[in-house]
């Protein structure tokens, strides 16, 4: 049984990044990348996409891996 809607799941996989928190990483990612699964969820925050470009994140730049 499915509890989360698809359109939902399609909304995390376009419009959700994860910020670094915690952990030393320079980059933002999607959720499916590599570099989040291997650190854990835990160590970052997720957030939208517009979110990013409203504060001051800077020093983060777009993971080479999974954002094009």
């Amino acid at each position: 049984m499915q509890t989360v809607p698809d359109n939902k799941s399609a909304y995390m996989d376009a419009y959700v990044i994860f910020i670094p928190y915690g952990i030393s990483d320079s980059h933002y990612h999607k959720m499916d990348c590599y570099t989040v699964k291997q650190n854990g969820l835990s160590g970052y925050l997720a957030m939208d996409e517009e979110v990013l470009e409203i504060g001051d994140w800077d020093f983060l730049s777009p993971c080479p891996i999974c954002i094009d």
